[in-house]
């Protein structure tokens, strides 16, 4: 279950900083189900090995560029 639930929260903010450019990460953060933002950052960096903030310009600059086309 917890497997499950951990799975759903990354998906959670994947979606968030993926569609949400003007909401704070902070705020993703706690949207997603984290205890803390410190908390966040540490495990999105393991998993993603990238910043939130990162991750969300890379997704940014790759719908540029699809747009684009």
């Amino acid at each position: 279950m917890a497997a499950a639930a951990a799975d759903a929260q990354t998906h959670l903010t994947e979606y968030y900083l993926e569609t949400s450019e003007y909401i704070k990460i902070a705020t993703v953060a706690q949207e997603s189900g984290f205890g803390t933002v410190r908390h966040f950052y540490r495990l999105f960096q393991k998993e993603y090995n990238l910043s939130p903030a990162d991750y969300r310009n890379a997704v940014k600059g790759m719908d540029e560029k699809e747009e684009s086309k």
